[in-house]
């Protein structure tokens, strides 16, 4: 094979026909059937799934590796098309009666409790997902998260994970320790957990591991990423990798500082109600380009308050909220939007300006021989 660009493009015509071949075996539908029975066989198999768990837990200790997932996902969300794609499904399956039901029977089951941790950790090991969905009457998005808020500090996040975890585990010392930690979650529902010591959290990113992190403060992953969101998302830090990376041979102290002073500023607007957007143009960017909790951050507000200033200055069009301000700035444009705005605030400024002098009309003035003879209203003396 030649170097340079006709090998790049022999390499990519190689892929291009294995992709052909694929594609037309997966048109055989025998081939599909044995596919995709091979594949369910697997899934249960515990060697092919503790190997596989081996393998991305050596990738994920790979910097370089993360590094490089992490861009090409970054590159990905990126594109136009991609965005627009993801877009138009979404809107597809919300038009589709059966998805609205589906969603609205998942939230509904997503509060529902399992009475009997014990029993439930007993049928991960010896039951199949389907049959834990049946007899739990949860379909598998809700059975994971219930799993999750079990054992999730345990890296096991969803029924393979848990599967692998529990064998050879003592079932009734981890049905013990998930009633502690359901009985925490239970008394701590509502409340948000605060990091009351900003200097001391930093600390700890650089020198622990983001597991022992979850355990010192009693939070899970998410809620762990989603503090250091609040704190760094202006250095365009997201979670725990990002932060740990971000923080070296930084001045602790310092960015403390700042994001104390950030956070104050930002109640005290919140407060006063006085955030401003003072430029609308790169406002509506934003909504078009980033999430929602992206632009919370940015421009420090809460998701209430972020939809309220949108409320602001697109309410007069019916929109309300971050959802329908995105879909009308891609269905007219910034900048045709941006005109509309400007042309309304114009033509509401020369309704409210004060006339001059000149601009008054004046009012009549009544010439004296006009005005009307007053009435008298005392009789006239007699002459005596």
């Amino acid at each position: 094979m030649t170097e340079g660009g006709s090998g790049g493009r022999l390499r990519q015509e190689v892929i291009d026909n294995l992709s052909e071949i694929s594609k037309a075996l997966w048109q055989n539908p025998e081939y599909k059937r044995k596919q995709i029975q091979e594949r369910k066989e697997r899934a249960i198999d515990p060697d092919w799934l503790r190997k596989m768990k081996e393998i991305n837990q050596e990738r994920a200790k790979d910097s370089e590796y993360r590094e490089k997932l992490s861009n090409a996902g970054k590159e990905i969300w990126q594109k136009k098309e991609y965005q627009e794609n993801i877009s138009k499904l979404a809107l597809n399956k919300w038009q589709n009666l059966e998805h609205r039901e589906n969603q609205l029977r998942s939230r509904s089951e997503g509060s529902k409790k399992i009475s009997n941790p014990r029993e439930f950790i007993g049928d991960i090991l010896t039951m199949k997902k389907k049959d834990i969905n049946t007899k739990y009457e949860m379909d598998g998005k809700c059975i994971n998260r219930r799993i999750k808020e079990m054992l999730g500090h345990h890296g096991a996040n969803n029924y393979t994970d848990a599967k692998l975890f529990l064998e050879d585990k003592n079932l009734n010392k981890i049905a013990e320790e998930i009633n502690d930690k359901l009985r925490i979650l239970d008394e701590n529902k509502g409340v948000k957990k605060e990091i009351p010591n900003k200097e001391e959290f930093l600390k700890n990113i650089q020198e622990k591991q983001s597991k022992e992190l979850c355990q010192y403060y009693g939070m899970d992953r998410t809620t762990l990423n989603r503090r250091i969101y609040e704190m760094l998302g202006d250095k365009e830090v997201k979670n725990f990798s990002e932060a740990k990376k971000y923080l070296e041979n930084k001045d602790i102290k310092e960015i403390a500082e700042e994001i104390n002073n950030n956070k104050k500023n930002a109640q005290i607007e919140r407060y006063e109600g006085t955030t401003l957007i003072s430029d609308k143009k790169q406002f509506f960017e934003d909504i078009l380009n980033m999430q929602k909790k992206e632009i919370d951050m940015k421009y420090g507000l809460d998701a209430k308050t972020t939809n309220k200033k949108i409320e602001e200055i697109l309410g007069d069009y019916g929109v309300k909220n971050y959802t329908g301000a995105k879909e009308y700035l891609k269905d007219n444009g910034v900048d045709e939007v941006l005109k509309t705005i400007e042309n309304k605030e114009g033509e509401k400024e020369s309704q409210d300006k004060p006339l001059e002098e000149s601009d008054q009309t004046p009012e009549k003035v009544v010439d004296v021989e006009e005005q009307p003879k007053q009435e008298e209203s005392e009789e006239k003396p007699l002459n005596i």
